[in-house]
């Protein structure tokens, strides 16, 4: 098996360059700088999830109990509603997505049921 380490100094002899200090200072500087962004935009795009809470089937996520006073509505639909509102039994469970406040739901581009009075 040929050593990698020679293999690699006589390709830079051949090509009649070496690898400098700088060089490798600057391939790491890249990398650093390319975790960053990553992390960055991975930060930010779980911030836009915090306030969404999905229910998948009978079993709720995130400890929510029967009783909640949470704002949901339809995965497909434009509307939001609470439980004590009338209708608001026909959104299949596994259909269900619930907000933190009736601020999201409104930042989500959804509006209140009609059927449904505070």
């Amino acid at each position: 098996m040929p050593n990698i380490t020679s293999s690699i100094q006589d390709y830079c002899k051949k090509i009649n360059s070496r690898i400098t200090y700088f060089d490798i200072v600057s391939i790491a500087v890249v990398l650093v700088g390319i975790t960053f962004l990553v992390t960055y935009f991975h930060n930010e795009e779980q911030k836009n999830y915090k306030d969404i809470i999905y229910q998948e089937g009978a079993q709720q996520v995130s400890g929510l109990s029967e009783d909640n006073k949470l704002p949901f509505g339809s995965k497909s639909g434009t509307t939001y509603t609470f439980s004590w509102c009338q209708g608001s039994t026909r959104i299949k469970e596994k259909n269900k997505i619930f907000f933190s406040s009736e601020e999201v739901a409104q930042r989500e581009g959804r509006t209140l049921s009609k059927l449904c009075k505070k």
